[in-house]
């Protein structure tokens, strides 16, 4: 799992085991359910953002809030504080994605749209009433 990478100038002195191999510490860290766990909450929590530098900033703010080095050092005992941090990031979020989301709908349809009619939905309505297919060139507006 976590490996220690020896760096020019460090040394493990002869009989000490990286702290990564101590058997002790293998209670204390994530099990890979619990791993599973964390990282659907980190999708979760920014679900709906594009960009894959949210992710690195919510971990970021785990490392920073739960002072962590790594994300890896996370133990057992810290998965309830992490996991209630990234629903406050979700919490946080929401709003921005729903304007976000909102403001979307208002370019597609007003902007680039330009305010004209959804032919898929005149395209069935047609179909439904008429009980023939459209015209091969069809008047949308008409036929809204």
């Amino acid at each position: 799992m976590l490996e220690r990478v020896v760096l020019e100038g460090e040394y493990i002195r002869a009989g000490e085991e990286p702290a990564a191999a101590k058997p002790d510490d293998e209670d204390v860290r994530l099990t890979p359910a619990e791993k599973r766990k964390l990282n659907e909450a980190l999708t979760f929590a920014i679900a709906g953002w594009d960009d894959t530098g949210g992710a690195q900033w919510a971990i970021n703010r785990l490392r920073v809030r739960l002072n962590l080095q790594h994300i890896d050092d996370l133990r057992r005992s810290e998965l309830p504080a992490a996991l209630e941090e990234l629903a406050k990031i979700h919490e946080e979020t929401s709003p921005v994605f729903a304007f976000r989301s909102e403001f979307r709908e208002f370019v597609n349809r007003g902007v680039i749209g330009a305010g004209t009619p959804w032919t898929p939905t005149l395209a069935r309505r047609w179909r439904e009433r008429m009980k023939k297919e459209l015209p091969v060139r069809p008047d949308w507006l008409s036929i809204q």
